[in-house]
C-alpha cells in the first residue's frame, strides 16, 4: 500500500466525527439532569469531562473502521473497501497508531485528572465503559450483543459519568439514585442501540460474507426490523414516564411531537434497508431526538 499524507481531512474521516453526536447528546443531558435535580454543575469538569468522553469515541471509532478493513480486506468484499477511510486514504498501520495514539493520551490524561477530583468511583466507571467500548470495536460489533453494549455503554455510562461528577459529594449508589438515570436516559440507549441494529441490517449480507454474527444474523431480518420498531416505541413509553414521575421536566411531554416524523422514518426505514438510502432513517431519528430532548430540558429548567 502506498503511504499518502495524514491530511486533516483523512484524520476526520479515520474518526468518523460525523457521528460523534450520538455520545455528545448523552452527556449533554446528563449535564442537564444535574442541573435540574442536584442544581450544581462544576463546569471545568465537565469541560474537561466532555473532552475524555469525545476521544473515547473518537479511538472506537478508529478501531471500528481498522476492524472494518481487515474483515473486507481479508474476505475481498469490495464495496465495504470503498467507504473505508483506511482504505480510500491508503492509510498505513503506523498511521493509524499515531493518531490513536495521541488520542488515548490525552483522554488517560484528563481522567486520571478528574479521577483525582471526583474519587475513584469515577474510575471504576471509566475502566468498564473503557474495556467495553475496545472488547466491542474489537469482538462485540460482530455479534448480536453489539447493539446493547453500544446503547449502555454510550447512552447510559456517560450521562452517568456526569451525573457523578457533579454530585460525588452527594451521590448514592442504590436504586433510588439509579432508576430515575436509568428512565431519563433510556431513549438515548435504545436511539443509540438502534443505529447500530439500522447498519447491521443494511449490511446482513455482506457481513454473512465476513463471517459476522450479528442479531440479523442470527435472528432474520423480520425480527430484526420488529425490534428497531419496538426500540422506538419504548422510547416514547420512557418519556411519558419520565414525566409522569416528575424525572424531567414538564415540557419534556412535548417530545411526543415526534411520534408522526419517527413512525414516518420506520415507515421508510421498513421498505428497504440500504445503506445508502434508508439507513438516514435511524440517523434522523437518534439526532432530532436527542436534540429535542436537550432543548426541553434547557426549556424546562430555565421555566
Amino acid at each position: 500500500m502506498k503511504e499518502t499524507k495524514l491530511s486533516v481531512v483523512a484524520v476526520l474521516d479515520l474518526v468518523s466525527w460525523n457521528v460523534l453526536s450520538a455520545s455528545i447528546f448523552p452527556f449533554l443531558i446528563g449535564v442537564c439532569y444535574s442541573e435540574y435535580h442536584y442544581s450544581h454543575i462544576r463546569w471545568l469538569d465537565m469541560l474537561l469531562y466532555f473532552i475524555v468522553v469525545v476521544c473515547m469515541h473518537l479511538i472506537v471509532n478508529i478501531l471500528d473502521n481498522l476492524d472494518d478493513y481487515k474483515v473486507a480486506e481479508a474476505h475481498q468484499v469490495q464495496p465495504l473497501l470503498e467507504i473505508n477511510p483506511i482504505y480510500q486514504y491508503q492509510l498505513r498501520n503506523k498511521q493509524v497508531k499515531i493518531v490513536t495514539g495521541i488520542i488515548t493520551l490525552i483522554a488517560i490524561g484528563l481522567g486520571l485528572f478528574l479521577v483525582w477530583r471526583s474519587g475513584l468511583d469515577l474510575l471504576w466507571m471509566g475502566l468498564i465503559g473503557i474495556i467495553a467500548s475496545f472488547v466491542y470495536a474489537k469482538w462485540f460489533q460482530n455479534w448480536p450483543v453489539g447493539e446493547a453494549v453500544s446503547g449502555i455503554v454510550m447512552g447510559f455510562l456517560i450521562p452517568l459519568g456526569a451525573i457523578y461528577i457533579n454530585s460525588y459529594h452527594t451521590f448514592e449508589w442504590n436504586m433510588v439514585t439509579l432508576w430515575p438515570i436509568i428512565i431519563v436516559t433510556l431513549p438515548n440507549v435504545l436511539w443509540i442501540a438502534n443505529l447500530m441494529l439500522a447498519n447491521n441490517i443494511c449490511d446482513l449480507d455482506y457481513d454473512k460474507v465476513c463471517g459476522r454474527k450479528t442479531y440479523p444474523i442470527l435472528f432474520g431480518r423480520k425480527q430484526a426490523l420488529g425490534t428497531f420498531h419496538l426500540f422506538n416505541v419504548i422510547t416514547m413509553v420512557a418519556i411519558v414516564y419520565a414525566v409522569l414521575t416528575h424525572i424531567v421536566p414538564w415540557e419534556m411531554i412535548f417530545m411526543l411531537i415526534l411520534v408522526p416524523f419517527v413512525y414516518q422514518q420506520c415507515r421508510l426505514f421498513n421498505r428497504r434497508q440500504i445503506k445508502s438510502e434508508t439507513f438516514l432513517a435511524a440517523v434522523k431519528i437518534l439526532s432530532l431526538g436527542s436534540l429535542m430532548q436537550f432543548i426541553l430540558f434547557i426549556v424546562g429548567i430555565i421555566f
